[in-house]
């Protein structure tokens, strides 16, 4: 996450719940500042929502999904990559994904995409970018499941809306987006969210005023 000075991601750590905060201290330094942005949009989207208490603590569905304690109706997903975070919030189960542009990979293909998908992936001239948007779009869908990716990726079909920036498929809205080198993409209920990029300074104007 580029811009980041170590005072505001300190004060940014301060407010993580005690789980991700603790995993953070095993991490590398980039994904770690990567982490604390992207809970830190979660305090963002409590913060528009009237639901921010002072501290973020997290419950967690059967299935090991988080969840905003004490925050019904309110749901979230986060997801982060190369110098980039993401938060997804709304009042239904949500899921978010986001990857950085790299060239395609067939090992990770085989692992990503249905035999239909490559031979779509396989005639495109966008291979690359074309498989980033596919990649996002199935882990939003598994990320939303709370499913492990390992088992979801290549039991859902994505080929006749894998190059659509918005539709509706498996009875759920999916919309994705170029900022850019990095995807993103959210898979919800409602027709009505959208994707916005945010800068560092943003966030960091944004939190400014409240409390650590």
């Amino acid at each position: 996450m580029q811009g980041i000075g170590e005072g505001f991601e300190n004060r940014l750590s301060a407010a993580l719940p005690a789980e991700v905060a603790d995993k953070t201290k095993n991490l590398q330094p980039a994904d770690r500042r990567n982490t604390v942005v992207a809970y830190s949009l979660l305090r963002c989207g409590l913060m528009d929502a009237g639901r921010y208490r002072g501290r973020m603590e997290l419950a967690f569905s059967e299935n090991g999904k988080p969840h905003i304690g004490g925050a019904e109706g309110f749901y979230f997903n986060v997801s982060h990559t190369a110098g980039a975070a993401a938060c997804a919030v709304s009042g239904r189960e949500v899921g978010v994904d986001v990857e950085r542009h790299v060239e395609l990979d067939g090992r990770l293909a085989d692992w990503v995409c249905t035999a239909g998908e490559r031979r779509i992936l396989q005639a495109s001239a966008r291979r690359s970018r074309d498989f980033i948007r596919l990649w996002t779009l199935k882990e939003s869908y598994i990320k939303y499941l709370g499913a492990p990716l390992s088992e979801e990726l290549l039991g859902v079909e994505f080929s006749a809306v894998m190059h659509m920036d918005a539709f509706c498929h498996l009875g759920l809205v999916f919309k994705s987006a170029w900022m850019g080198e990095v995807c993103l993409s959210v898979c919800g209920h409602t027709g009505s969210f959208g994707i916005q990029a945010v800068s560092v300074e943003e966030l960091e104007r944004a939190l400014a005023a409240q409390p650590a």
